[in-house]
């Protein structure tokens, strides 16, 4: 599982999977959309039109994922000091609004239909559902797989290049934070939530096939406005949390500090401390260090210790330091 990452690795085995996995699951998305939109006009079912609408916002997140994969490849400049890595946050959040839109959309839609209910054709909707499910589940795989390398990836670097043991403890929670690429993560959320709403509209046809009561086509439609609703929720909560340079969650800044100040009794203040997330696992630090009676040699040696710690306990990669005297 990959812990953190740095500004300044190479990324280019990685972004050239991710890059593969979303080309293939956009040709899938792409097919399964004009196959359902079809199937919805034929069948006359709004739990499929539904289905329909998110899985065409799965196909715009696709295609602002790669977007932002091949952008984020392009190498650091003057103007640009982190390079492009928070695009793939900025379309992160951006998918989280488009959901906002379609789910809203979905539901008025959806209590309109209940008033009047139509005839749906249970047979071709139970058939076209069937065959999105089978190309929503083949795109999630493909992205399910280059996730999983990138983090093998990731975490082949960090033992390569740092000398760290994987199976050290870290000195923070690993359930409290995605080690996923965030953008990436973000485009399977749409894909598995999509692949879910298949499932809704199969359950749905065949309740209507053996009841004859078409309203539960609208209650579906309603329902997976709902679950669209609740993913989008967490995208923009996830990603704007990143967007404002919050704190990481993982890293509780009281603990730093103290761990800081621990290491040495000619520490006096831990001041101007900042700690912010610049895309998913890549982390960044600064703080004023202010100590007590030190020469230039032993300032270095505690600034390369405050490095470690900050690297190996915390997951943070890109760190400055200012050792400063004490007044």
């Amino acid at each position: 599982m990959s812990i953190w990452r740095s500004p300044h690795d190479s990324q280019t085995q990685t972004h050239l999977g991710k890059r593969n996995a979303l080309l293939g699951a956009i040709g899938l998305s792409l097919f399964a959309f004009v196959l359902q939109v079809a199937g919805a006009w034929y069948t006359g079912s709004l739990a499929l039109l539904g289905d329909s609408a998110h899985l065409m916002t799965d196909l715009f997140s696709l295609i602002m994922s790669l977007t932002a994969v091949i952008l984020a490849s392009r190498p650091t400049t003057g103007s640009r000091s982190f390079g492009l890595y928070r695009l793939e946050v900025l379309a992160s959040f951006m998918n989280g609004l488009l959901l906002l839109v379609v789910s809203a959309s979905l539901a008025w839609e959806g209590v309109s239909r209940l008033r009047q209910p139509g005839e749906v054709k249970v047979g071709a909707l139970v058939v076209v559902a069937v065959v999105g499910l089978c190309f929503n589940l083949a795109s999630a795989f493909l992205l399910m797989r280059a996730a999983k390398d990138g983090d093998a990836g990731h975490l082949h670097h960090h033992g390569h290049d740092h000398g760290h043991d994987p199976g050290h403890h870290h000195g923070h929670d690993h359930q409290e934070h995605d080690h996923s690429d965030r953008n990436l993560h973000s485009a399977l959320l749409h894909v598995w939530s999509d692949a879910l709403g298949s499932v809704a509209v199969i359950l749905g046809a065949v309740l209507i096939h053996f009841t004859q009561l078409f309203w539960i086509d609208a209650a579906v439609g309603i329902l997976l406005a709902i679950w669209i609703f609740r993913w989008a929720g967490r995208v923009i909560l996830e990603s704007g949390h990143v967007l404002l340079e919050s704190t990481p969650k993982h890293v509780k800044t009281d603990a730093l500090v103290n761990r800081l100040r621990g290491l040495d009794q000619r520490v006096a203040l831990v001041e101007d401390l900042h700690v912010w997330e610049i895309t998913s696992r890549m982390y960044a630090a600064s703080a004023e260090i202010h100590v007590r009676q030190m020469d230039l040699q032993d300032a270095e040696r505690l600034r390369q210790q405050m490095n470690k710690i900050l690297r190996d306990e915390f997951g943070i990669a890109h760190v400055v330091l200012a050792i400063r005297p004490a007044n």
